[in-house]
This record gives C-alpha cells, structure tokens and sequence, in this order.
C-alpha cells in the first residue's frame, strides 16, 4: 500500500464517508463507458482519459498485466496515472467486460439510466439496451455519431458531447 499521510489531528471518518457520497453525488451515473486497455497508446489513452472526464464518462479496464500482487502494485499505479492525471474516472472491472461482451479497445457504450453494474447481474436484459460502437476513434467522434439519432440515447449522447465541446 502506499504511504498515506494522516493528519496530526487524526482522521475523521465521518468526513471523509461525507465527501464521498458528496463525490458519488457529484459524479455521473456511469451510464458512458469507454472500454480500454493500457496497451492502447499513452497519447490515445491521455486524450480518451481528457475527453471523459469533460464528459462524465467512465473508463474501464479489464486489469492490468501481472495483476496487483506482490511488486506489480508500483508498476500499475504509474500506469494509470497519466490517465488519472487527465481527470478520467477509472474502473479495473472484467465482469463488465464480460457482461457487454467487449472483445476490442476501445469500445464505447452508453446506456439507459438503469445500466452499468445492473447489467453484470442481469446480462441478457439490460446489455442490449445501449448504443456500442467500436474503434480506434475519440469519444467526440462517437457521440456526434449517436447524436444524429431519436430518442433518450441519442439525447444523451447530444448532452455528452456538449459538455465535451464546453458548453453548460
């Protein structure tokens, strides 16, 4: 584990439990997802990391090579830390992977507001409801892309893609 420095004062749990669920309430629902690997490019995976945290997304990896065990802790820490350092919000989360079936990097998903973790214990249910696409493309190029079309997705990818481009 790494140093964690704790004030002199002592640490109050109940305020950090309280800016947590002021984080959770904060952040977006987890209904974007960018499905990635760090064998993508740094400068790929730095610009998706930017382009989610503008837009709310997640970023999910399967894991990371040699698992966290023993000395590869260090190694995967530094890993993602270009990525954090954009900003992005990171999930190491195979049973998503498995869930929507993801086989490539990057994969992009946006679902209904029920979705994400729901679709893990309900696969054949709440999987299919979602728009996918698959491809070496950034984030904008996919929401413009979904964008184009009718109905709640489309709409929330057209509120996405907003945010990306700077507007409230």
């Amino acid at each position: 584990m790494p140093n964690i420095k704790v004030p002199s004062s002592g640490v109050d749990i109940a305020q950090i439990a309280s800016r947590y669920g002021q984080a959770r309430l904060q952040a977006e629902d987890e209904r974007l997802l960018i499905f990635a690997t760090l064998g993508m490019s740094q400068a790929a995976l730095v610009k998706l990391a930017k382009q989610a945290a503008r837009s709310g997304a997640v970023m999910v990896f399967r894991g990371v090579d040699g698992g966290l065990a023993g000395g590869n802790w260090a190694r995967s820490v530094e890993a993602f830390k270009p990525i954090a350092e954009a900003g992005a919000s990171i999930q190491i989360h195979p049973e998503l992977f498995k869930a929507y079936r993801v086989t490539q990097a990057p994969t992009f998903i946006l679902t209904a507001p029920v979705h994400g973790d729901a679709c893990v214990s309900d696969r054949a249910k709440a999987c299919d409801k979602a728009l996918r696409s698959v491809g070496d493309v950034s984030l904008d190029y996919v929401l413009e892309r979904w964008s184009a079309g009718s109905g709640e997705l489309a709409n929330e990818a057209r509120r996405r893609l907003a945010r990306i481009e700077g507007q409230p």
